[in-house]
């Protein structure tokens, strides 16, 4: 009887914790594509953009996406003003980080 408490306790704790997990991974797998799209989408509007790695433009589109939601909410707009101003403040932030080249 004990042995099987303890290995129902295992396959109901694995069950708990292993789609936790995957919705974790899943979670992030989702910020990465929605943070590639927002900063790819930023990258269009700013020129020189060409020596930013992906993870860069990852970085600066969920910076974006967040800061843009959190804009979009204050002024209370909806899901178009958000994504446009997810775009533009990941096209600022894209363009504050751009390595500048000088010519001579």
């Amino acid at each position: 009887m004990t042995a099987l408490f303890w290995f129902l306790l295992f396959v109901v704790a694995f069950a708990l914790f292993g789609w936790a997990i995957a919705g974790f991974v899943w979670a992030v797998i989702w910020y990465a594509i929605v943070g590639l799209v927002i900063g790819g989408l930023a990258r269009v509007l700013v020129r020189g953009t060409s020596r930013l790695g992906i993870g860069m433009t990852i970085v600066a589109g969920l910076a974006g996406s967040l800061l843009g939601g959190l804009i979009a909410n204050v002024l209370d707009a909806g899901w178009l003003v958000q994504l446009l101003l997810a775009v533009i403040v990941a096209a600022l932030l894209i363009a504050a980080t751009v390595p500048r080249v000088r010519r001579a």
